[in-house]
């Protein structure tokens, strides 16, 4: 397989960008290692570089970068299991002498995405007479925070203090320790330097088109020590090419353990993070290997794409009832094997295997053996699966669901045997060494069988490239400390047309300013009152491509750019200007839209008339509508926000001021629906529900103002969804496509606050700074999960975001698409 290459071309995991391509990775194992003995060279200064994609058990302790003699003597990076700050799969660096304690350090950071690759630069300069500038350790290009251990109460490692990373005496170890630890993730582009200390930027660079971290090619010294492993040799994995020829010696790893799978073309393996039934099931082989002991139903950690031929193999390593097949990521018409989508399983009791879809509409075919190879091939564009056993087509078969959120997907039913299947999305078609490879496929893919004609394997490469390849030209959080001046300019990335601001240090209101309205006049999206133009407050006195200035305003409280103060601005970019008339429907509106971000301003008058119609300005219908009257003329008063989105029962909306679950005009004394739409959204037009008698009409009163914020999913950008809560500390995985920078949550099954969280408030998982659209308060601590490279992850229940058998709706927008995206 060493001969197999990609395509050269990435950018984050491995996008669309010319630049430095690395061609392999080494698949971690239980008890594979790599060792390196050399003479005594410098214990106190060095650097290790490597990347790293997770595959291994997140409760289990996995040794990166280890050396010493015993148990009582030894210095190592080692990724701890457990949940929380200093845990929870967190990065810890510790070194005793003698079993006595010298330095200790963990991050906050937890390294629990598995979708992606992390670069991982740790340097030791004991000689650094700055205390805290003697360990450093950068994640993907950006210098993380060290929490010093409370148990231990060390703070830095002594000046000039030696530990045993080059004691000539001492075992070296990488992906294992000398007391037997092990790390099961995949490695690519290992670099160890003697006796310099360097920084990030000498193994990688921000790229400009992604702004994503990537590799370069090190072009430095190495040190006597010093080593490079490529893994390039799959008979040789741990030949060094630094020209110092200091090989390491290999423990476990045979040939097949090089994969294809690399920071430059990251490959789809089983989601380590989902757990659609039981958790009775094991990963191994760096997640593509699944084996259960009772029903169980897991996926690939890749969605399909909507649109292309995608293809992969499972090796049936157990006939007993193994399922397999493509689905919708709300699959269940029942029970775990009754899928929306298409599937293959066997059943040796019967002697039997089937193809069928729905849950159903089987054909029959002959009993598949173990060893068997069963082929998917899924055409996203028109829904058909096709599936081959050892090369010849059983069925091709379409689901009545088709959809556009579909994964390939393995399961085992409840009387399955403990032996599972093996999967290849193109990395290994040996499957991990249980077959001889045979490396068909396209470029940079290697297949056990040729797929059909213009299917590809599951990887970035093969991806298309985003339509929004830079998310922050047109939506960014954006954090600021006031400086109690007159004004402050705030940097950022594009001149925004809709700014959220809110104080997180302080009890305020949530403040919306708009170019539509006039930036100068706010709306609270906590509060039911009306559109005010107190200046007094504070507001953004002026926009430009780079900064917005925040006004302090006149009040003693100088509410947007107070002293000392934390703050954060949600900013979205419309059209740049104060928007224009659109008469596509019966009312003429104002609108400002962002077509290619499918978001749209829109200021309108209201008419009273039932069924009237309102043009939007996307191309394509929205999915979630924000909405207040802003100013009442007539006696039916200023109401509260209404938010409609597609997931919600017919007629039934949301008050973003409020915690009300779901709720119908009627709920509150009106006869008839005098909610939007009244029909579904189109691609130009929102319509207008029944106009009722009663006082309490609030969407399209006659003569009253309006300002409305319109939002549809863009893949790689934004994703109107929904979920069911599991309850659970090991909660469900969502796909998004991309890595989130901002995501609003609500209960639409019972009462809860509207929860906001971002990554400039929280820059590493696990996300905790909470604030709420619906309240005043300041920010809140509530740990609830993770930001992935591709979606987002709950690890408990605070917040009351994953509530047992409830329903959510989340506006999502990305950070980066996944295609680029490093791991978070």
């Amino acid at each position: 397989m060493s001969g197999l290459t990609g395509n050269n071309i990435i950018a984050g995991s491995s996008g669309q960008v010319s630049g430095y391509n690395i061609d392999n990775s080494l698949r971690g194992g239980s008890g594979n290692n790599l060792q390196f003995s050399g003479a005594a060279s410098n214990r106190k200064t060095l650097t290790f570089s490597t990347w790293i994609k997770r595959s291994d058990n997140l409760n289990a302790y996995g040794y990166l970068f280890s050396a010493g003699s015993n148990s009582s003597n030894y210095e190592t990076l080692v990724f701890f299991p457990g949940t929380g700050p200093g845990v929870g799969a967190s990065l810890h660096y510790q070194n005793f002498i003698g079993n006595s304690l010298q330095a200790y350090f963990s991050t906050e950071m937890s390294f629990r995405d598995s979708g992606a690759w992390y670069h991982i630069v740790f340097v030791k300069d004991t000689t650094n007479a700055t205390a805290a500038d003697r360990l450093k350790l950068y994640v993907n290009g950006e210098l993380v925070d060290f929490v010093v251990s409370g148990t231990y109460g060390y703070t830095h490692i002594a000046l000039n203090q030696e530990g045993y990373w080059n004691n000539g005496s001492a075992n070296h170890y990488i992906n294992g320790a000398i007391f037997g630890g092990v790390n099961r993730s995949y490695l690519a582009e290992t670099h160890f330097i003697d006796g310099i200390a360097l920084t990030a930027a000498s193994f990688g660079e921000t790229d400009a088109d992604t702004n994503q971290w990537k590799p370069v090619e090190y072009e430095g010294s190495y040190g006597a020590n010093g080593y490079y492993l490529k893994y390039q040799d799959s008979s040789a994995l741990g030949d060094d090419y630094s020209g110092n020829n200091n090989d390491l010696t290999v423990t476990g790893y045979v040939a097949t353990d090089q994969v294809l799978d690399s920071p430059t073309n990251n490959f789809s393996t089983i989601n380590l993070l989902l757990n659609d039934y039981t958790t009775s099931w094991t990963l191994s082989e760096g997640n593509l290997k699944f084996s259960a002991t009772s029903d169980s139903f897991k996926r690939s950690s890749f969605m399909l794409p909507s649109s292309g031929k995608w293809y992969c193999e499972v090796r049936i390593d157990d006939n007993t009832i193994p399922y397999m097949g493509v689905a919708s990521l709300d699959p269940l018409l029942g029970t775990y094997n009754i899928v929306k989508g298409t599937f293959f399983y066997n059943n040796s009791g019967l002697n039997s295997s089937y193809v069928g879809y729905d849950g159903g509409n089987l054909v029959g075919y002959s009993n598949a053996s173990n060893g068997d190879i069963v082929g998917i091939a899924h055409n996203s564009s028109n829904g058909e699966t096709s599936y081959y056993l050892n090369n010849s087509l059983l069925r091709t078969v379409t689901t009545a669901h088709f959809s556009d959120d579909f994964t390939f997907y393995f399961a085992h039913g409840s009387s399955g045997g403990s032996s599972g299947m093996t999967v290849n999305f193109g990395q290994d078609s040996s499957f991990a060494g249980q077959t001889t490879a045979q490396g068909n496929g396209g470029v940079g893919e290697d297949f056990y069988y040729t797929p059909p004609t213009g299917y590809k394997a599951l990887n970035t490469n093969n991806l298309d490239d985003s339509s929004i390849a830079l998310p922050e030209e047109h939506f960014e959080a954006v954090v600021y400390v006031g400086d109690g001046n007159s004004t402050q300019e705030v940097t950022t990335s594009f001149e925004p047309d809709l700014i959220w601001n809110k104080n997180r240090t302080t009890v305020y209101h949530n403040r919306l300013f708009d170019r539509v309205r006039g930036l100068d006049k706010s709306v609270y999206s906590n509060l039911n009152s009306a559109e005010d133009t107190y200046q007094d407050y504070g507001y953004p006195t002026a926009t430009s491509s780079t900064s917005v200035t925040v006004g302090q305003g006149t009040d003693t409280n100088k509410l947007i750019n107070l002293n000392n103060q934390n703050y954060v601005l949600w900013n979205w970019k419309a059209d740049s200007t104060s928007g224009s008339s659109n008469t596509d429907g019966t009312i003429t509106s104002t609108v400002s839209a962002n077509t290619t971000s499918g978001f749209s301003i829109v200021k309108y008058t209201g008419t009273g008339v039932a069924g009237d119609t309102m043009g939007h300005g996307l191309s394509q219908a929205p999915e979630m509508v924000i909405m207040k009257k802003r100013i009442s003329n007539g006696s039916d008063g200023v109401r509260g926000w209404h938010v409609w989105a597609k997931y919600l029962t017919d007629g039934n909306y949301l008050s973003l001021n409020a915690t009300n679950a779901q709720f119908n005009a009627r709920d509150f004394g009106e006869v008839g629906n005098a909610t939007y739409p009244y029909t579904a959204p189109t691609a130009s037009l929102i319509t207008f529900g029944g106009v009722n008698t009663g006082a309490y009409q609030e969407v399209n009163y006659n003569g009253d103002d309006y300002i409305m914020y319109c939002f549809h999913s863009v893949e790689g950008y934004s994703k109107v969804g929904s979920y069911t809560g599991n309850g659970s500390t090991d909660g469900t995985f969502f796909y998004t496509g991309f890595r989130p920078a901002f995501i609003m949550f609500k209960n639409t099954t019972a009462t809860g606050n509207w929860v906001i969280v971002d990554n400039k408030r929280n820059t590493y998982n696990e996300i905790n700074k909470t604030l709420w659209a619906d309240l005043s308060s300041t920010e809140g601590t509530y740990a609830w999960g993770d930001f992935t490279s591709n979606g987002f992850k709950f690890r408990n229940t605070s917040n009351g975001l994953n509530n047992s058998g409830q329903n959510y709706i989340y506006l999502a927008i990305a950070e980066s698409p996944f295609k680029y995206s490093n791991a978070r």
